[in-house]
């Protein structure tokens, strides 16, 4: 009995300390993020957060000047939407977006976000190239626990190695508990000035649901707190539960797709999946989700998500699957009915990956498909896309290259695999 009341005790005052930890919204913007809405070659979005003292949010743009001086008098500015958001403990937060358009293609431009009194510092972006020209991208696999303590050093040292890099894309599981808002000020934190200069592509993951209140058939669905942190695409299918969680988008010969694989039976999203693949003009299709096709950890098998995506995948030429969830790494060569091909086969290839330091025992049953001996290591991986090749490695905190692997583009559309020595 005495037991019980000491755990009962611990629970309310780890809750406490939780809800001590959240960050308290003031005039001051918080937790700045670039986004897309729309087309990354002539838009841009960026979220922020106040209280509800700022009536009048907005945000000031201006092509990037020798000397910030000079900015005076070039400003655009841009009135924001807000989003009204209530917390665990009914306190409400205000989340205002800004979506600049008709920005020029390849350009890079100043931005700030405030009210008109009270401003943030000025910060930059680029928009994409309407040319195929090569870029750079990061793909993180899951965050999700010690986020601002053992998971800054990963994010930072990625940023790091590559500062050209154009995006980061998640594969789910930012945070441990998606409406939790601590969880959220050690994401922004750790990320720091990161995604007010480059844009966040997140894809969900399970930890992103929450059981919300408000709808009286209690589904679990896709936290709010993780909607209003981001601004993105609505060109995904309609479907309740959906929106902004299954989107695509297309930069400089990339067709980038979110698909949100707690859903993976959804008849809307599977067609739209196919109807976003066979209308593709990118030299490149990649699709990120969270769940894995070939589980790397426990004793994991989605096999309804293996049944309903992998002969889409195989139909329409998929490059490249990123995937999370596992918190280990695997990484096959290409696979066609669940069986390795060769490297010239028109197949894609599968990614498994994990950011954060949580891992999980291996799974021995897809062993045979994928490099899978790197295991419990935190990884970031860079991605290099140009009309002729696509390079893909998989980097270590300490820095070194722990996988990688080279699609050389035929002129036929095909590719040829060669993987990368260490």
């Amino acid at each position: 009995m005495l037991l019980r009341s000491r755990t009962i005790i611990y629970l309310f005052l780890s809750l406490f300390l939780i809800a001590a930890r959240a960050q308290q919204p003031g005039a001051q913007p918080q937790r700045i993020i670039l986004t897309w809405h729309g087309d990354p070659a002539n838009s841009q979005s960026v979220v922020w957060r106040t209280d509800a003292a700022v009536t009048e949010p907005q945000a000031q743009l201006a092509p990037a000047v020798k000397h910030m001086q000079e900015v005076e008098g070039i400003v655009r500015t841009v009135a924001a939407l807000t989003e009204t958001v209530p917390l665990a403990d009914e306190q409400l937060v205000y989340h205002h977006i800004v979506r600049f358009d008709s920005l020029t293609p390849a350009q890079t431009y100043l931005y700030r976000v405030g009210d008109g009194e009270v401003w943030s510092e000025w910060n930059t972006f680029r928009t994409a190239e309407l040319e195929r020209k090569p870029f750079t991208f990061i793909y993180l696999g899951d965050v999700q626990n010690e986020i601002g303590s053992q998971w800054p050093p990963l994010v930072r040292n990625a940023f790091a190695r590559v500062p050209e890099a154009r995006f980061f894309l998640y594969a789910g599981d930012l945070v441990n508990l998606g409406g939790n808002d601590a969880n959220w000020k050690e994401f922004f934190d750790a990320v720091g000035f990161i995604h007010c200069m480059l844009a966040a592509v997140p894809v969900p993951g399970n930890h992103e649901k929450s059981r919300t209140l408000y709808r009286s058939d209690s589904t679990r669905r896709i936290d709010p707190l993780y909607l209003t942190h981001f601004d993105l695409p609505l060109n995904g299918p309609l479907t309740d539960g959906l929106e902004e969680t299954a989107y695509y988008i297309d930069y400089q010969g990339l067709r980038l797709i979110s698909f949100n694989s707690s859903s993976p039976s959804d008849s809307s999203q599977l067609q739209w999946l196919e109807q976003v693949l066979r209308e593709s003009a990118a030299d490149w299709n990649i699709v990120c989700h969270h769940h894995p096709l070939f589980s790397v950890a426990g004793k994991r098998d989605e096999k309804t998500l293996r049944q309903n995506l992998m002969p889409i995948y195989q139909r329409y030429q998929v490059d490249l699957v990123l995937q999370g969830h596992d918190h280990r790494y695997g990484r096959t060569n290409k696979i066609i009915d669940g069986s390795t091909v060769a490297a010239t086969a028109k197949a894609p290839v599968y990614a498994v990956s994990v950011s954060g330091p949580k891992n999980y025992d291996h799974n021995e049953k897809f062993a045979h498909l994928m490099r899978t001996e790197i295991g419990a290591t935190q990884l970031y991986q860079v991605i290099k896309i140009s009309p002729e090749a696509l390079v893909y490695e998989a980097w270590s905190l300490d820095g070194r290259r722990m996988d990688g692997f080279i699609l050389h583009k035929n002129p036929d559309g095909g590719t040829v695999l060669e993987n990368l020595s260490e």
